[in-house]
């Protein structure tokens, strides 16, 4: 007679331990579905468009560089549409010798969203025109806080400047929250 008691000592073969560990496996998957994540609580990206209103230039400070003068400008305002509340922003920006202006800011909104409320910080780049006084671009939501620090964002911008210097941008895009 052959004694097999002495193979199942300690470990199962390895033929039994596969199956095993797939078992393990997708318990584990079911557990971080059933504790919540699943990406499917995220909600869809959905259109939306806000307007940025500069109401105030609060610094200003041109330097000369050859040909091209270097912009570094702050303002405020505020925002209306799917975004609502006020910001800041910091542009630093180049005028170029042939009147196009490339521009680079943070802005930082207080701002509330579909009745939620927070702070959101946009990343946008942007080019113009100096004689039409007009700008393009593209702006992202890079960090949210408070009931905003799951909504992501990116826009396309539009707008003009006035001859105070004071902008009118359009932002059209998609939002998501992810919870």
């Amino acid at each position: 007679m052959i004694d097999t008691t002495a193979r199942w000592a300690g470990a199962p073969p390895p033929a039994l331990r596969r199956p095993r560990r797939v078992i393990v496996a997708m318990v584990m998957i079911l557990g971080f579905l059933l504790a919540g994540g699943s990406l499917a609580q995220a909600s869809p990206p959905a259109a939306a468009s806000a307007t940025m209103t500069v109401t105030a230039i609060t610094g200003f400070a041109a330097t000369p560089a050859g040909a091209n003068t270097f912009v570094h400008q702050t303002t405020e305002g505020v925002f209306t549409g799917a975004l609502i509340g006020t910001f800041e922003d910091e542009l630093k920006g180049v005028v170029h010798p042939n009147g196009r202006v490339t521009a680079q800011g943070t802005i930082t909104c207080a701002c509330a969203v579909e009745g939620r409320s927070g702070t959101l910080t946009f990343v946008q780049v942007s080019s113009g025109d100096f004689a039409s006084q007009t700008l393009e671009g593209m702006a992202v939501i890079t960090r949210g806080t408070g009931d905003l620090a799951d909504l992501h964002g990116t826009f396309d911008i539009e707008g003009t400047v006035d001859s105070n210097g004071l902008a009118t941008i359009t932002f059209t895009g998609r939002m998501h929250f992810d919870g």
